[in-house]
C-alpha cells in the first residue's frame, strides 16, 4: 500500500476526533513567553435569550479560549413530567458541547442540582413542582440525568467516531479503507507509530533519537487531541501498541538474564512514556520540546536498565 494512502486515511482518524476543525489559543512552546498555566473557558450562553447567537458567541471566543463550558441546572420540569434524561441531554447540551469540540475545546461541565444563582435555596423549578432535592425519588433523577450527560457527551471521542466518519472525512470508498485496515483499532495504531517508533528507542540508545524533538513539537502543535488520544480506550490501544515496540527494543539491545520479563519492563516504560507526554500536552507544567526530548530519553533510558538489571 503507498504510503501516501495509509497516512491519509490515518490522518482522516486524527480530523474525525478532533471534530473535523478548531484552533488553539496557547503560545508556541519555543517562545520566550510561556502558555497559560490554567485553562480558560467560557460558556456559550448568549448576552440575551436568542438560541441563533449562541453560535455566534462561541465563535467569538474560540480562537482564545481552552475550553467551552456547559454550566446548567437539571431540567427538572421535564424530569419530574417524566421525560428521558438521555432525551433531554440529546435535546440540548450535546450539540452545543460537540459545537465546542469542532471548535478543538474542551468541555468542562457542571450540573447543579440546587439554585445556581442563590445557593441557600433550592432550585425554583423544583419549589415550583412542590418538590425538594431531600427527596430520594428526586436524588434519583439528578443521577439518572448526569449518568446519561456523561455517556452521551463525555464518550470517548474514539468510540464516538465510525468507520464512516473516518472513510467519509478521507474521501475514500469503505471497500477501499477494508483493503488496508482490519478496523479502527488498526488505524489508531498506524497514525501514532511513526511518533512511537521513535519514542521506543529512547529505552535502548545512549544518544537522544534524532527526531524526538520533532515528534514532541508535532504533540505539542496538535495538543487539543489530548483528551481523544490519551484517553480511555484509545490509551489503552496505543500503551499497547508503545510497550509491544519497546519490548522488541530491549530483546535485540539483549541485557543478560533480566530481573523482569521483558514484557512486563516495556509495559512500565511504555506507560512512564505516555503519562509525562500526556500531562505536558494537557499543561499541567510548561516546557519547551527540546527539554522534554531529553527528559524523555534520559528517564526512559535509566529506568529501562534499571528494570532490567541482570540478576548477580
Amino acid at each position: 500500500m503507498p504510503v501516501s494512502r495509509r497516512a491519509w486515511i490515518a490522518a482522516a482518524l486524527l480530523s474525525a476526533l478532533a471534530g473535523c476543525g478548531g484552533g488553539d489559543p496557547a503560545a508556541d512552546p519555543s517562545s520566550a513567553v510561556p502558555p497559560r498555566t490554567y485553562v480558560m473557558g467560557f460558556s456559550g450562553i448568549p448576552p440575551r435569550l436568542d438560541p441563533a447567537l449562541v453560535t455566534r458567541v462561541v465563535d467569538l471566543f474560540a480562537s482564545r479560549a481552552d475550553a467551552g463550558l456547559v454550566l446548567q441546572e437539571p431540567p427538572w420540569a421535564e424530569l419530574l413530567a417524566g421525560v428521558d434524561p438521555e432525551t433531554l441531554v440529546r435535546a440540548n447540551p450535546l450539540g452545543i458541547a460537540t459545537y465546542f469540540r469542532g471548535k478543538g475545546l474542551r468541555v468542562i461541565a457542571s450540573i447543579d442540582p440546587g439554585n445556581g444563582l442563590d445557593r441557600a435555596h433550592e432550585s425554583a423549578a423544583l419549589v415550583a413542582a412542590g418538590r425538594s432535592l431531600a427527596e430520594p425519588a428526586v436524588q434519583e433523577l439528578y443521577r439518572r440525568y448526569v449518568g446519561a450527560f456523561v455517556t452521551l457527551i463525555f464518550r470517548e471521542g474514539f468510540e464516538a467516531v465510525s468507520v464512516g466518519d473516518i472513510v467519509a472525512e478521507a474521501g475514500l470508498a469503505r471497500s477501499t479503507f477494508y483493503e488496508h485496515f482490519s478496523g479502527r483499532e488498526d488505524i489508531l495504531q498506524a497514525s501514532m507509530a511513526m511518533f512511537f517508533t521513535i519514542m521506543a528507542d529512547c529505552v535502548a540508545c545512549d544518544d537522544q533519537p534524532a527526531d524526538l524533538v520533532k515528534v514532541l513539537d508535532h504533540f505539542w502543535g496538535n495538543r487539543r487531541l489530548a483528551d481523544a488520544v490519551f484517553s480511555g480506550r484509545p490509551r489503552v490501544i496505543l500503551v499497547r501498541s508503545l510497550s509491544d515496540m519497546i519490548e522488541r527494543r530491549l530483546r535485540e539491545a539483549g541485557m543478560g538474564t533480566p530481573a523482569l520479563p521483558y514484557s512486563l519492563a516495556a509495559i512500565q516504560l511504555a506507560e512512564s512514556q505516555v503519562v509525562l507526554v500526556e500531562n505536558w500536552l494537557r499543561g499541567r507544567a510548561f516546557c519547551r520540546p527540546e527539554d522534554m526530548a531529553a527528559a524523555l530519553h534520559r528517564s526512559s533510558r535509566a529506568s529501562a536498565a534499571s528494570l532490567l538489571k541482570a540478576r548477580s
